[in-house]
């Protein structure tokens, strides 16, 4: 949906007499929406299929704005994924193949960066440089690979410790090939998994901080949605806030999931490491 929706679905356009029209199914006060569409029995507005999720306070259909703002989600989910996967896997992969003082020093500096806040870095650049979405995905994407690389080394060192690695060393095979052909192969599964458990978390970073106003008030994402719902006649317009909320809810529980069915197709053969072909 974050991909093919803006494409498919044009820009909401308002339209002051559609103004907190009900979802179907529901009904609200006759004198809070605008101009009813539906039927309107006992002074109270039905919905209808024209706005299967209701209108927002600018008469814009939900159900579009939905569709509109999976994108932003979508787009800080991959682009600081983006960011914290090769950044956690380089720096795992350093400090469990080299060990030693290089594995010191790594592992102290994820020490370090995982006691820096990724959320109060983003208020403090946010503050300098104005609410941006590419400082949000700058800075958890810079700041959130720790976890990341805390895994990929423990399962670099397992993988380095193995009979076919040594046989490799012994066999003449460098330090870049081994890790080419050894190592990366055997943590790759890790790091997908990685990968999926962390995209809920980012999703609902962002919709947690525009629900706050603390980034783009132009940018039509669910926390910004949810948050103009209840500025407005909530609760009698519960349906603004609630379908961003659902949508969030959904979001995250299919990532989740995504991620689990990954991890039980992975640990079919992750009881054995893979060497050569």
């Amino acid at each position: 949906m974050g991909v093919l929706g803006p494409v498919v679905v044009s820009e909401p356009l308002g339209d002051a007499s559609r103004a907190y029209l009900p979802p179907v199914g529901f009904t609200v006060d006759a004198f809070v929406a605008a101009d009813c569409l539906g039927p309107v029995v006992e002074n109270r507005c039905h919905g209808t299929l024209a706005h299967p999720l209701g209108t927002d306070p600018f008469g814009r259909d939900v159900l579009v704005l939905l569709v509109r703002g999976a994108r932003v989600s979508l787009e800080v989910a991959v682009v600081a994924a983006a960011l914290i996967v090769p950044l956690g896997t380089a720096v795992g992969v350093a400090a469990g193949s080299s060990r030693g003082w290089v594995d010191d020093v790594l592992m102290r500096y994820v020490d370090v960066q995982e006691t820096v806040p990724a959320f109060v870095v983003y208020v403090l650049l946010a503050y300098v440089y104005g609410r941006h979405l590419w400082l949000l995905v700058l800075a958890f994407g810079l700041l959130g690979w720790g976890s990341i690389a805390r895994l990929v080394r423990s399962e670099t060192i397992r993988v380095t410790e193995s009979s076919f690695v040594e046989a490799g060393r012994v066999a003449g095979a460098g330090r870049p090939g081994l890790l080419r052909r050894y190592v990366l192969p055997n943590v790759a599964d890790s790091v997908v998994v990685a990968a999926f458990a962390r995209a809920p978390a980012l999703i609902l970073v962002e919709a947690a901080l525009a629900y706050m106003k603390l980034t783009d008030l132009d940018l039509l994402s669910w926390g910004a949605i949810a948050a103009r719902g209840v500025d407005q006649f909530f609760p009698l317009t519960w349906w603004i806030s609630a379908a961003p909320a659902v949508a969030l809810v959904l979001t995250t529980v299919a990532a989740s999931v995504a991620g689990d069915a990954a991890r039980d197709a992975l640990d079919r053969g992750s009881s054995t490491l893979r060497g050569p072909d």
